[in-house]
């Protein structure tokens, strides 16, 4: 099972950048959730710069993200928003 799931729609006029979905099966702890949130955000908004990418980003996370590191992630979603 893949610990991300990426996926594109166009956004509405009311919305506006990436939607991260880190349930509670992730891990209780808020602060893990928000830091995981943080990461996938920084490393997609730098992505999105450099691609000029105007659909919206949503990226479902699941439990197996804990088992990798911050490089392994960003190669993961680096693969989903190529050079």
């Amino acid at each position: 099972m893949p610990f991300l799931i990426l996926k594109y729609k166009k956004l509405k006029e009311d919305q506006n950048g990436p939607v991260i979905i880190i349930s509670k099966k992730v891990s209780k702890k808020a602060t893990v959730r928000n830091k995981l949130r943080r990461q996938i955000r920084a490393i997609i908004r730098q992505r999105v710069k450099e691609k000029n990418i105007s659909k919206g980003i949503a990226v479902i996370v699941n439990p197996e993200i804990l088992k990798k590191g911050f490089k392994e992630i960003k190669h993961e979603i680096s693969r989903f928003i190529p050079d």
